[in-house]
């Protein structure tokens, strides 16, 4: 049974419109008239007041950044959206682009295709050449198993489709891929369709062709600029054309007969308003830029890439580019330095750093990357909360708030937590996200995640389906793995950082004491903290001895004891933490030294990403090097 929309679909190119200007009612109207529908605003206005349309608006990060466009476009659109609020509407941006703000509106991403959604699109891709279960056998095969991973996405799929047309073979690396798609859309022009306006494109090598687009884009990326004026485009090509060999060229550089040849042959450069041109797909202006970078290597083009470093919007240019290395060691030098240099200088976070591999270099059982990762996010989240208390006074109310958190998160009830608990969720989850991306082979994640059963985790790890949700998608929990299948030498290293995770927050459970013990509700939690602190004995008996003799020393104090003895208990057990443990800093950090952190952090998750698909001859000894500063 099919389903009805019951509305009209009215589609918008943002692009376009932002190009021709005016208002959106008449801009529609104009392509209504293009549909030979004259006259058809006063008809548009009914739909959309009465909400018998729907309005499909496509492309708003395409929309020119530069002189306000894109934030007056989004202005003129709010205004639409409230004046015809009976009508829906959707609007569709790429995830990168990040400035742009509606509040009415309900954000969701695009789900990548399934399996049959992907089987559907190929069929119909291939329903003229009878080419469909050729491909979709070849598609099955294990050894594509990547590739069906990247075909997951619809452009990458007809990228996928666009390359096995051409060559009858599925290329297994992304940047395989993009190479193979290219070439097919500019061998199909050489092979089939030679037109006689073009002799002078048609006389440039492949080789030419593809120094050409590099040029273009990679001049055009830097500057942060997708659209290009024709005026400016035509001079481009023919300053390109005139350095070649004449023997490559039949007549004189004609720039407009070779953008005119591309766009009408191949289409990677499109019209996309009146004299505005741009690559058909961002994707390809991305890769084209890569090319040039690893082109002209020699000339100092990845140094100049190094200030990119931190802007999202380079990121698939780093990705590109280190797949396109024959031999990628000097890049991922100058990638180690330039994510140093995000840290030098500060003496607060050098001291942090410090501490990241001190405690790294406790845990040798682990993989060094990975140990510092989980505690260089230690680190954010001991900030994060010592932020929580300077913004908040440490009253009796705020403790008596902390007492019911504190009662919930033990009994699996986090639905309404106060804004504490949240914060504290939302540190951690960060954290074990983040520290995933560094440990390459799950494990570690895994295990600080998924040992549910032990109580005093119930006090450090949300309930929140939400939260439990996010968790279970990005840490597989299908596969996950206990402490107790692991080799012993990796549990021991397990165990000493299950340990510091306690210590972590056990530095707030005794502050919240101390202060507030007179409260009876932090009175009647006695029992419950008992066997936090009995699980941290425990903790401390596999993976410190030392440290588990010296808390026997320091009891718990008894249930009718006054706050004196809490508040000598709380500065006893820090003191026994920073001894044994090195755990229990009061790490502070303002905003730019926030700032520099997380860009650290990422930084070293992109040279991870970049490392995935790079040719390297010591990619242990990478990895090594993951998160220190030399």
């Amino acid at each position: 049974m099919q389903e009805k929309l019951g509305r009209i679909p009215i589609f918008v190119t943002l692009k376009d419109w932002a190009d021709k200007g005016g208002d959106l009612l008449t801009f529609i109207a104009r392509q209504f008239d293009i549909c030979q529908f004259p006259d058809a605003a006063p008809f548009i206005e009914y739909l959309l007041e009465t909400g018998h349309a729907v309005l499909l608006l496509d492309g708003l990060d395409e929309v020119n950044l530069e002189e306000g466009v894109r934030d007056q476009l989004m202005t003129d659109l709010r205004d639409f959206c409230r004046k015809y609020d009976k009508t829906k509407a959707i609007l569709t941006c790429r995830v990168a682009a990040t400035d742009y703000s509606f509040t009415d509106f309900t954000y969701v991403e695009m789900a990548d295709f399934d399996d049959g959604q992907m089987t559907a699109y190929a069929r119909n891709w291939f329903r003229k050449s009878g080419k469909a279960d050729p491909f979709l056998q070849e598609f099955q095969k294990p050894d594509n198993e990547g590739v069906r991973d990247l075909g997951r996405s619809p452009l990458l799929l007809s990228l996928i489709c666009l390359a096995y047309d051409t060559t009858l073979h599925i290329p297994q690396r992304r940047v395989e891929l993009y190479e193979e798609a290219l070439d097919a859309l500019l061998k199909k022009w050489d092979a089939e369709r030679n037109i006689r306006r073009d002799e002078i494109y048609k006389h440039l090598s492949l080789g030419h062709k593809r120094k050409l687009f590099a040029a273009l884009a990679s001049k055009a990326f830097e500057k942060g600029d997708i659209f290009f004026h024709k005026r400016q485009l035509v001079a481009e090509i023919e300053s390109f054309l005139q350095k070649l060999p004449a023997a490559d060229l039949k007549d004189d550089p004609d720039g407009e007969a070779v953008l005119k040849a591309i766009e009408a042959q191949h289409s990677i450069l499109t019209e996309r308003a009146h004299h505005i041109y741009a690559f058909s797909h961002l994707t390809f202006q991305e890769y084209y830029t890569a090319k040039a970078i690893v082109d002209n290597a020699r000339h100092g083009t990845l140094d100049a890439l190094i200030p990119h470093l931190t802007d999202p919007r380079w990121r698939e240019v780093f990705l590109l580019t280190a797949s396109l290395l024959d031999e990628a060691n000097d890049f991922f030098d100058i990638l180690h330095r330039a994510i140093g240099d995000l840290l030098r200088g500060d003496e607060n976070l050098w001291a942090m750093q410090a501490w990241v591999e001190r405690k790294a270099a406790q845990v040798e059982e682990l993989q060094f990357g990975a140990t510092r990762g989980v505690y260089w996010f230690f680190v954010l989240t001991r900030a994060r909360v010592s932020a929580l208390f300077n913004d908040r006074d440490l009253t009796l109310t705020f403790a008596r708030d902390f007492a019911f958190m504190f009662a919930r998160d033990f009994v699996y009830d986090f639905h309404h937590a106060f804004v504490l608990a949240y914060e504290l969720a939302h540190a951690i989850v960060d954290a074990l996200d983040r520290a995933l991306a560094f440990d390459l082979n799950l494990t570690l994640a895994h295990i600080l995640v998924n040992n549910r059963s032990h109580p005093a985790l119930a006090l450090s790890y949300s309930r929140d389906l939400a939260i439990t949700r996010a968790l279970a998608r990005d840490l597989d929990l299908d596969r996950t793995r206990t402490r107790d299948n692991l080799p012993p030498r990796a549990r021991h290293g397990v165990e000493k950082i299950f340990l510091d995770t306690l210590l972590l927050y056990a530095p707030l459970y005794t502050k919240i004491l101390a202060k507030g013990w007179t409260i009876k509700e932090v009175r009647a939690l006695y029992p419950d903290i008992q066997t936090f602190f009995r699980a941290v004995s425990q903790a401390s008996q596999a993976a410190d001895p030392a440290f588990a003799i010296e808390l026997e020393k320091t009891p718990l104090p008894a249930q009718e004891s006054n706050p004196e003895a809490w508040a000598q208990f709380d500065q006893a057990f820090r003191a026994l933490a920073l001894k044994h443990r090195d755990m229990g800093h009061e790490w502070e950090l303002n905003k730019e030294q926030t700032t520099r952190v997380d860009q650290y952090l990422k930084a070293t998750h992109l040279l991870l990403d970049c490392l995935e698909v790079a040719t390297v001859n010591d990619r242990q000894g990478i990895l090594d090097r993951i998160l220190t500063v030399e």
